[in-house]
């Protein structure tokens, strides 16, 4: 499961530096193909990177240390 979000993040941003291609961006059917095939992974991705930074979160308060969000303001 982790492969594939980890294949379709890595389409979604190859598909970013395609379109900042200028001989992309010139092509105005080509942008549109590409704006509409990254359109339909934007939420996954971005629902996958918010899974990711919560794993960084977790893992860097392993050891006893409560996370940011029980800790006593």
């Amino acid at each position: 499961m982790i492969d594939r979000l980890e294949a379709i993040a890595r389409r979604y941003h190859e598909i970013e530096q395609e379109m900042a291609r200028p001989e992309v961006a010139m092509d105005h059917e080509k942008v549109t193909r590409l704006a509409r095939e990254q359109r339909t992974l934007r939420e996954t991705v971005e629902t996958y990177d918010a899974y990711r930074r919560a794993r960084q979160e977790m893992e860097r308060h392993k050891g006893g240390r409560p996370p940011l969000w029980e800790t006593p303001q």
